[in-house]
């Protein structure tokens, strides 16, 4: 077990009006079994966390011995305020994940120490790791460090910082947010308040947003219309290419109906063919190019790394609307190729 502060409560404060008192604490006992005892060392840290935040050093005394061992002197009164006991600060260094520029720069190599100044503060820590991205942090351009929270802090409580204490504070919520926020800012004095769902909702409604979707809607159907067009100009020229096979055919006694149906199915493996071999092709490319398209050059717009995303519904119903126009657009083709006068072709032929 590890030990990192102690609250000793309101319950132990004097109340207002009947002077200071002292409280005795001799050590930390789990089931009648002392785990943590507090009569040795140089002694224990008291911050108060209000109205003033300086430490002090409370050593242990025999002063008020208990049960033979010395004990901690901890004095209360009506303005103690909030209360916190916290362990001497090892000398050990801390175990720190760094930026690799970090590394890079300073020739470092894993294991080795480095002294790193935090509000005045001279902290020893040793290269545990080496980081290329973390979050709110551009590791790959500013200098980096990841340490332990608890541990850092205690080390710059005990020295009296008032500076380095945690400034952001992350959630991740489920379900309805509504009044969250709001919720948020009357819980204690909020500096900044970002909702991810709310700049979501207002980048999507951003006008901006809309004429860049409006300008890929209006790209694809451009695309769909001349990928149709494409396909029934194809079928259109296959058609009169052969129309001397099928006079000769149907001079043998097959039916339009049977020619057309042969076609029908000849055109539809070649345009299914095309489909999957060219949506296979736009799936390799969009993984390999979209994620390299960037709106800017500034490490606020290439970290992190694009992602990109496919919405299924989507993708089947541009799919399925293209086939239909291929389909569409095969059968004008097919109709207006098949169209010939038996005799004519069957001269041409011969």
């Amino acid at each position: 077990m590890r030990l990192f502060h102690i609250y000793p409560g309101t319950s132990t404060r004097p109340s207002a009006g009947s002077g200071a008192g002292e409280l005795l604490l001799s050590g930390l006992a789990l089931d009648d079994r002392v785990v943590a005892p507090l009569d040795g060392g140089a002694g224990w840290v008291a911050l108060q966390l209000a109205p003033s935040t300086q430490p002090t050093l409370l050593p242990p005394s025999s002063e008020h011995p208990r049960e033979g061992r010395r004990t901690l002197t901890v004095p209360l009164g009506a303005a103690t305020g909030e209360l916190v006991l916290r362990p001497p600060p090892s000398e050990d260094p801390l175990p720190a994940l760094v930026s690799r520029s970090l590394v890079s720069d300073l020739g470092l190599q894993m294991g080795q120490g480095l002294p790193i100044q935090i509000h005045g503060q001279t902290v020893p820590v040793v290269v545990a790791g080496v980081i290329d991205a973390f979050p709110s942090s551009y590791p790959s351009q500013d200098y980096t460090a990841v340490l332990p929270r608890e541990t850092l802090l205690g080390r710059l409580a005990a020295t009296g910082s008032e500076l380095a204490w945690p400034n952001e504070l992350w959630l991740r919520v489920a379900g309805d947010t509504t009044g969250l926020a709001a919720r948020l800012r009357s819980a204690g004095p909020v500096n900044d308040l970002q909702d991810r769902r709310a700049g979501e909702a207002a980048a999507l409604s951003d006008p901006v947003h809309g004429a860049f979707a409006a300008a890929l809607v209006v790209g694809w159907v451009g695309l769909t219309l001349l990928v149709a067009l494409c396909g029934g100009l194809h079928v259109l020229a296959m058609a009169r290419e052969r129309l001397g096979e099928y006079a000769v055919l149907q001079a043998n006694g097959l039916r339009p109906k049977e020619i057309a149906q042969s076609f029908d199915v000849e055109q539809g493996v070649l345009l299914a063919h095309g489909l999957v071999v060219g949506v296979a092709l736009g799936a390799v490319l969009t993984a390999a190019l979209a994620p390299a398209v960037h709106l800017g050059g500034g490490l606020r717009d290439l970290v992190p790394p694009t992602v990109v995303t496919v919405e299924p519904a989507l993708v089947l119903g541009a799919l399925v609307a293209l086939m239909a126009a291929l389909l569409v657009a095969s059968r004008l083709g097919r109709l207006a190729g098949l169209r010939f006068d038996l005799l004519r072709e069957l001269r041409l032929v011969a």
